[in-house]
């Protein structure tokens, strides 16, 4: 009995085993498989490192960008320093796509005669076009043409590739993080605030006197200077409408690479945004009015905050 009752166990044992094993290799089959299909239905194959510039065409006129060795810069319509996670986007946008299907047709019936956005991948001497149509009346699809075809991919590599000139300008002025940086000043008029990092990597007021610095509110401000982004550029405007003739404020960082300075002008016309221009640079730029507002008036904002009994004994 005892040995009839083992061999059905085990039995059941092979039985279970067996079919683990055939579900897995079902499915591992059928990944692969699908994986193949997704493959086959890539709209490129070319490498993300091989592409040397690219061209965005739409009804807001064209723009040109280059790889500059680690970097992009945008060559027309202005020359500018290129933001890389917005252009890196649209080459990735691009080569994780893969089309659902093929459709035959007018390609003027889905947007794509002329085309709504044209990018054309630069590959040093040659070059692959995208043109990207209308969304399909579900909204969830949109129509490309690439190679000659036209093809239903989804709505998300069309927002993904669709970048105007402001998107794909770099709107950073710190390069690096808050860790690298070891001294900052603020200049406003003739006041200015100097903080240093010691070397174990404290942070101290060393003008107009020395002090010790609060450790969080040197981060905090820090930070904000790091994440500052223009808002809008005004390339259009001299230094003295910008007051970027005789700034009103400046902020330098000292980092592993260089010194770098921020100039601060007047604020705009509806007073949300402040012009700033690195110094030395040419782009003028319009960031937050409340980053600029929020900058320390003396150097008691970033030293230690007493408590109660220390400010009464301090009294």
């Amino acid at each position: 009995m005892a040995s009839s009752w083992k061999k059905s166990a085990a039995l059941l044992l092979v039985l279970i085993v067996g079919g683990i094993y055939a579900y897995k290799a079902e499915y591992l089959a059928a990944k692969k498989k699908e994986e193949a299909e997704r493959g086959e239905k890539k709209l490129f194959s070319f490498d993300e490192k091989s592409v040397t510039g690219l061209s965005v065409t739409s009804e807001d006129g064209k723009i040109e960008v280059v790889r500059d060795k680690d970097a992009w810069r945008i060559t027309s319509p202005i020359s500018a320093d290129g933001d890389p996670a917005a252009i890196g986007g649209v080459i990735t946008a691009a080569l994780d796509a893969s089309y659902t299907e093929s459709v035959d047709g007018n390609p003027r019936d889905f947007g794509l005669e002329p085309a709504w956005t044209r990018i054309d991948f630069h590959l040093g001497e040659k070059s692959v076009a995208l043109l990207v149509g209308s969304t399909s009346p579900t909204g969830a699809s949109a129509y490309v043409k690439t190679d000659g075809k036209i093809l239903l991919v989804p709505v998300s590599l069309a927002r993904g590739v669709r970048k105007n000139l402001f998107q794909l300008r770099e709107k950073r002025f710190f390069a690096g993080t808050t860790s690298e940086i070891s001294k900052f000043e603020i200049w406003r008029g003739k006041t200015q605030i100097s903080v240093e990092k010691d070397a174990g990597g404290r942070w101290g007021v060393t003008n107009p006197a020395k002090s010790e610095a609060d450790d969080g509110a040197v981060h905090d401000l820090l930070s904000a200077l790091v994440h500052t982004r223009a808002v809008a550029f005004a390339d259009d405007k001299s230094d003295a409408e910008t007051g970027l003739k005789n700034p009103a404020a400046k902020v330098s960082i000292w980092n592993k690479s260089a010194a770098q300075t921020l100039l601060l002008g007047d604020e705009t016309n509806d007073k949300l945004g402040t012009y700033a221009r690195l110094e030395g640079g040419k782009t003028t730029a319009v960031i937050p009015a409340n980053f600029v507002r929020g900058l320390p008036q003396t150097a008691r904002e970033l030293e230690p905050k007493k408590n109660d009994a220390e400010q009464k004994d301090h009294k």
